[in-house]
């Protein structure tokens, strides 16, 4: 809509791929343990589909449950509370980072992202909640992680005969060494570039409503939109900016509309009885059918489509069912819960823009951390050297 009305042009991805290939390593952040796994793969094994690889690994300190999770994308984490949007940008952070991978290829670092913690299907998946765990423990534990040394072996064209006994099947192999330590650090980048960009996007949120009554008044007094066709970008294509940023920008809005209804039936559930009918009212809109978009992925423009549904309704009369005031009826007026729910809205962007400025500091702090234990347990840092070599048997070429 109005706040980055634009598409995204193959120069952009291209643009977006040079980025973060190109990210820096921090220098804070190379605390890691020494070592190496080594798995030995097929072709067809590394790449049966995005959404389900399969690996055979030899040495794995410990094993990934594979799959994607019937409750994939669901959290119970109430958005607004606790660290939702620090845990939402690190999920941003490996999507973009996943997103670039498959441009370039780099299917064995992509496979070992979605593999690692469970985390299989994030890169197609378009909502938030999908961190399996906090940010910090997420970035700690993958920087910990030894490095994975992945011998493929692929079979090429032989010529002649399918069923010639004579001409034997060609293949070649080679490896393939994932750094855990270097994904750590990329994503950190990633998560530095992305909070300066939220910071500038949530501010948008202001306009975004505005452009919500603006639509609502066409709609009451022409029957249609007639001014739609006369909005403008905020942002044009050739905008430095890192992959996914429109997609960023849906997410973020649909979250603070989330976190805005939340906290507004909580309010109104705590004010007078016409409040708390009011407030069961949203409750009812929000975990109904008008509000299905907000569970797990549900395409673009949820949290738009909320609000124009909220504004859209007519005024209804709403009885109290129970307590010492069944009976009593109150007239709940929609566009006034909707007025309510923008301003908080613009009230959660602002608290948010603020906490993500502070992004540095936190990784600067997770980084003592890490030092910290590091240093509290010595002998886990001393499992080695470097990689190791592994030789492995002819199987895992079949």
């Amino acid at each position: 809509m109005f706040a980055h009305r634009r598409r995204e042009s193959a120069s952009q991805y291209v643009a977006g791929m040079v980025f973060a290939v190109s990210v820096a390593s921090s220098a804070a952040f190379s605390i890691g343990l020494p070592g190496s796994r080594q798995c030995t793969v097929t072709h067809s094994q590394m790449y049966p589909s995005v959404r389900n690889p399969r690996a055979r690994c030899v040495d794995v300190r410990k094993r990934v449950r594979m799959g994607l999770d019937n409750s994939f994308g669901n959290s119970n984490r109430v958005p607004g509370k606790g660290d939702i949007i620090q845990d939402f940008l690190t999920q941003r952070s490996v999507q973009s980072l996943m997103h670039t991978m498959k441009l370039v290829g780099d299917m064995e670092n992509l496979e070992y992202l979605e593999s690692f913690m469970n985390h299989q299907g994030l890169s197609n998946f378009h909502g938030y909640g999908a961190l399996r765990t906090d940010s910090a423990t997420y970035i700690t534990t993958l920087k910990k992680e030894l490095p994975v040394t992945i011998v493929k072996r692929k079979k090429f064209y032989r010529g002649g005969s399918r069923n010639n006994p004579y001409v034997t099947d060609n293949e070649f192999t080679y490896t393939s060494t994932v750094q855990p330590r270097v994904l750590a650090d990329n994503i950190i980048a990633m998560r530095e570039v992305l909070a300066k960009e939220w910071v500038a996007d949530l501010a948008f949120i202001e306009s975004e409503n505005s452009e919500l009554l603006r639509h609502h008044t066409d709609l009451v007094r022409q029957g249609e939109d007639r001014s739609h066709h006369f909005l403008q970008p905020q942002h044009e294509d050739a905008d430095d900016h890192s992959p996914l940023r429109l997609a960023s920008y849906d997410l973020l809005e649909k979250l603070v509309t989330e976190a805005a209804v939340r906290r507004v039936a909580d309010d109104l559930s705590r004010g007078s009885a016409a409040d708390r009918l009011a407030g069961r009212w949203l409750h009812e809109q929000f975990h109904g059918e008008a509000g299905a978009g907000f569970r797990g992925d549900h395409g673009a423009e949820v949290g738009r489509t909320f609000m124009r549904h909220l504004l859209a309704a007519v005024p209804v009369i709403v009885t109290a069912t129970a307590g010492a005031g069944a009976g009593a009826a109150t007239l709940v007026d929609p566009h006034d819960v909707a007025q309510r729910i923008m301003a908080e809205r613009q009230r959660a962007a602002e608290r948010w823009a603020a906490g993500l400025t502070d992004t540095p500091q936190i990784h600067v702090a997770w980084a003592v951390a890490l030092l910290r234990a590091c240093l509290a347990h010595p002998a886990a840092a001393r499992s080695g050297s470097g990689p190791a070599e592994h030789q492995h048997g002819g199987d895992a070429g079949r």
